[in-house]
């Protein structure tokens, strides 16, 4: 064989090679996004049916209007877990896990949404946002006695979209590890997808937690 048939050759078996890793990779990326998400879906639904239980037997008429929340929510939480959503959906599916929350702590939890202008056809990974304020909840407001304030804010800034969520902290959270865990499905999640293009940063400030998700504008349809 001459020179430029062996080059040919190796060159074709180089490409071959680095399309094999590349979709072994991305199988072995969406299996792991998958197992990540399994891991959320369970506390979302645990928390959703308790809030129900709370008041079927003394407001069945809410607990109905609930139960249908829920379904709207789960319809999206079943879909394909590997594609990007608008964020005015995830915002959406938010709002709806709030009033179904509400239900269960009353005036307790009160949650100031600060939405501010972002592009319309932005979009985020489904299931980035809820599991952030479902901990909010989980540890910090439906652990005080008083009244717990949330805030989500939403902002764009140039190509990137900046989240951020502060809540009170509750004085004992022996599910401390609980929190940890959701929040490194999150990072995991959003390393998978973006890579080094995203990330998330907590802090303990006073007596709240905060934490902030920054990640590039998705305009993909």
């Amino acid at each position: 064989l001459g020179i430029a048939a062996i080059v040919g050759a190796l060159a074709l078996r180089y490409f071959y090679v680095a399309s094999e890793w590349k979709r072994s990779v991305e199988l072995e990326a969406r299996s792991r996004i998958r197992a990540l998400q399994a891991r959320i879906r369970p506390h979302f639904l645990f928390n959703s049916l308790n809030a129900v239980l709370a008041v079927i037997r003394t407001e069945p008429a809410k607990a109905e209007r609930m139960l249908e929340s829920i379904a709207e929510l789960f319809r999206a939480v079943m879909a394909d877990t590997r594609k990007l959503v608008p964020l005015a959906q995830e915002i959406e599916l938010c709002r709806n896990y709030v009033e179904i929350e509400q239900t269960r702590l009353g005036n307790r939890l009160a949650v100031d949404w600060q939405i501010g202008a972002y592009h319309p056809r932005a979009k985020v990974p489904q299931l980035l946002l809820q599991p952030v304020i479902e901990n909010a909840i989980r540890y910090g407001a439906e652990k005080l006695a008083g009244e717990a304030d949330i805030v989500v804010r939403v902002r764009q800034h140039g190509f990137t979209l900046e989240i951020f969520v502060s809540n009170p902290i509750a004085p004992d959270r022996p599910e401390r590890e609980g929190n940890q865990m959701g929040l490194a499905n999150i990072r995991g999640r959003l390393a998978l997808i973006y890579d080094l293009e995203a990330k998330v940063e907590t802090r303990m400030r006073r007596d709240r937690f905060e934490l902030t998700m920054t990640l590039p504008v998705e305009r993909r349809s």
